[in-house]
């Protein structure tokens, strides 16, 4: 063998040999909860190898081990329902583009550990609210709806091509969606209801719905070209047509003879619509 490559290959021995004596497994407590002892394992130079354990104390129910691959923990605890208690995790997946939020929450069934799942960008948030006061906490994220949505008008009087939300990120206007933790048709099971439209999530909302009309205020008799305010528009707009104020949703926009400009056809020719009535035709469409 040619010395040149004597040295490379002893070169490369050397390095995997450090990398791997240098690499190791570590086990790090988490919480004790209904006679299980859980814990997270991770390997410090491999982030493809990272493990959820439950380690049962009682004979109740069975040890489990869960797969969490390049996830990093970002909050941990308990939470009570119903007077029932689960076990919840919050994780981020790391990676590119903001790379998604995790929430998992687990549950026995039938001597076995089940969790119900969410995922959402990780640009946005997940965190536990109580929106009417009844000590059974409701989960908050950022509204990820019309982000990437592309739409044109008849006749093409305004056109709609929104990067997706990877790329974009959130508009400095974010519309809340609430969950909540509910027992499933399969007895003994659960599983994540969206509550938004409830009563109670409309007190919650009506703040972000005031924020937007303000803004939308200031731009009375203007023409906005801003397509990240495109998202929370439509929002705005879904929010209030679904709490039965679409009329007066449609009486407010055209007193502010707000127009949208956007480019269409092959030519890319400007064209100005006024935005209710961009609004109405989306929904009216059918489109969501």
């Amino acid at each position: 063998m040619n010395i040149k490559y004597k040295v490379f290959f002893l070169f490369l021995l050397f390095a995997h040999t450090i990398f791997f004596l240098s690499a190791e497994t570590k086990r790090e407590e988490l919480w004790k909860w209904k006679g299980m002892e859980i814990s997270w394992s991770y390997d410090t130079e491999d982030p493809s190898l990272r493990t959820l354990e439950f380690k049962a104390t009682r004979k109740n129910i069975e040890s489990k081990v869960f797969d969490v691959a390049f996830e990093v923990i970002l909050e941990k605890g308990e939470y009570r329902i119903d007077k029932k208690n689960f076990f919840y995790l919050i994780s981020h997946s790391t990676g590119e583009s903001g790379g998604s939020l995790f929430l998992r929450i687990f549950y026995p069934h039938k001597k076995k550990l089940e969790y119900v799942f969410l995922e959402v960008s990780g640009y946005g948030v997940i965190k536990f609210v109580d929106l009417n006061n009844d000590h059974n906490d409701e989960i908050y994220v950022y509204n990820q709806d019309f982000y990437g949505l592309s739409f044109k008008t008849k006749k093409e009087k305004a056109c709609i091509a929104l990067p997706p939300l990877y790329q974009s990120g959130f508009s400095e206007f974010v519309f809340p969606k609430y969950y909540q933790l509910v027992a499933s048709k399969q007895r003994g099971k659960f599983e994540l209801k969206d509550v938004t439209f409830t009563p109670e999530a409309e007190k919650s909302v009506s703040i972000y719905i005031q924020k937007l009309e303000q803004f939308l205020e200031t731009k009375k008799d203007s023409i906005i070209q801003n397509e990240y305010l495109i998202p929370p528009l439509f929002q705005y707009y879904d929010y209030q047509r679904r709490y039965g104020r679409e009329k007066e949703t449609l009486l407010f926009l055209r007193s502010l003879r707000i127009r949208y400009e956007s480019s269409c056809g092959e030519n890319e020719v400007k064209k100005q619509t006024y935005l209710g009535l961009l609004l109405r035709e989306y929904f009216k469409r059918g489109k969501n």
